[in-house]
């Protein structure tokens, strides 16, 4: 009996291990099929969602070269035209207030970059505001750059609520020259680790790069810094042997995510100006950050955070209007 007993468990075992990689295939062919049809990866141009996905991303770029700490002449010229062109299809699209957020805000950037085109030297020649502004519905409040200063957040930070606070917090491009001290970065992960997570498994990993040249050459790996000063950069990473099921693929994502935006608010509470950026992983990238950072393969890298003191007291940032809650919140 303790033979066959043995025999059953080994089958038992081998099932699994067969099911496994099957397992997964299939969750992650299901997941790609879903995001391709649902994304707007598979829609056709003069689709309307697609027009005003492109709107939003390319407005934002524009944005966030207005709040470079320097900003190259003639920028953007390329993107605005583009910028037109969706306009103009969203424009043409039956039903086209879908999304009348996205059209309005590309509206209120061009205004912004016409602004600004005799300081950056751009050409606006092309550009006709008067064939959009029927079509504008709405003003936006916050577009473009703002400017914060960062000596006045410092000094009052310790007095703000939390909804003063979360409001205060922006997205920094211009840094001062040093790294930040690691007994600051050791606290903000210590704060940062309120952070929930499944099951309490606390996958996330904390990176802190100090080396200049290896910061600069993971921001460019990164891809989305150009132009940012090259500052001290957090890789922000998950390790996956915590996670044990094919339907937990998507859960070293979401744990790592709770955990960036609490490292985020950490890092300004201690004074500290941060960018988040996104990582978007093809395989080689994953592979040619490793040649310069220690980072096992067991960890997923989730994101880049370019962290340092501010450059200056007025410090520049993109406004990035908020989408109104009544476009977010539904109540069942």
């Amino acid at each position: 009996e303790k033979i066959i007993m043995k025999i059953k468990r080994a089958f038992t075992k081998l099932k699994k291990i067969s099911e496994m990689p099957l397992n997964i295939t299939m969750t992650g062919i299901n997941q790609m099929m879903r995001f391709y049809y649902h994304s707007s990866a598979s829609l056709k141009e003069d689709n309307i969602e697609l027009v005003c996905r492109e709107l939003r991303i390319l407005t934002h770029t524009i944005e966030k070269g207005m709040a470079l700490p320097k900003i190259r002449k003639g920028f953007g010229k390329e993107k605005i035209k583009k910028i037109l062109e969706l306009m103009d299809k969203y424009i043409s699209i039956q039903n086209s207030e879908y999304d009348q957020e996205a059209f309005d805000y590309a509206y209120a950037i061009l205004e912004k970059y016409i602004d600004n085109a005799a300081e950056n030297e751009c050409d606006i020649s092309f550009i006709d505001l008067n064939k959009y502004q029927s079509y504008k519905k709405n003003q936006i409040e916050f577009c473009g750059t703002e400017i914060f200063d960062s000596q006045k957040l410092l000094s009052q930070i310790d007095s703000m609520n939390f909804e003063e606070f979360a409001k205060n917090r922006h997205s920094v491009r211009d840094f001062a020259v040093g790294t930040v001290d690691e007994s600051i970065i050791r606290k903000a992960v210590e704060l940062a680790q309120t952070a929930p997570s499944a099951c309490n498994r606390q996958s996330t990993r904390v990176h802190y790069i100090q080396n200049r040249d290896i910061c600069k050459n993971v921001l460019d790996l990164q891809g989305g810094a150009k132009g940012h000063t090259v500052s001290s950069v957090i890789v922000l990473t998950s390790e996956l042997s915590l996670y044990r099921h094919t339907s937990e693929f998507k859960t070293p994502y979401l744990d790592s995510g709770i955990y960036l935006m609490n490292l985020l608010y950490a890092l300004t509470y201690y004074g500290i100006g941060t960018c988040p950026l996104i990582w978007n992983d093809d395989g080689e990238k994953a592979e040619e950050i490793r040649r310069f950072v220690d980072i096992p393969w067991s960890e997923q890298i989730v994101a880049i955070i370019q962290v340092g003191h501010y450059a200056t007291n007025e410090c520049k940032y993109a406004a990035s209007n908020r989408r109104a809650v009544f476009d977010v919140l539904k109540i069942h």
